[in-house]
């Protein structure tokens, strides 16, 4: 099983649309950075927002860590290089909110 953890507040819609038998997901939405750093190494996969930064301390905390992926454009709050270092996949969805910046 591949444990995910989720840090910030994204749609239900998202997590039902990924469902599948081999990933389990924890929401927690309101997780502090203390508690992330206490919780991050029993997961192989984190996703993030804005809200969590995800810093050295995180990323040397999460021992299993394979993936971290941000629900949006940029990666400003991750430590790309040293997840980078750690062979820890980072991605982001930097086309999720064209509709909505256009639309504006």
């Amino acid at each position: 099983m591949f444990n995910i953890l989720i840090t910030d507040k994204i749609d239900k819609s998202v997590v039902d649309k990924i469902k599948n038998p081999k990933f389990s997901f924890d929401y927690q939405p309101e997780i502090t950075p203390q508690d992330l750093i206490k919780v991050i190494s029993n997961y192989q996969g984190l996703v993030v927002r804005s809200r969590t930064k995800v810093t050295q301390e995180v990323i040397d905390k999460g021992h299993n860590l394979k993936v971290i992926g941000r629900v949006g454009s940029g990666l400003d709050n991750i430590e790309v290089k040293e997840a980078k270092k750690r062979k820890i996949i980072v991605i982001n969805s930097p086309d999720s909110n064209s509709e909505a910046v256009a639309e504006l």
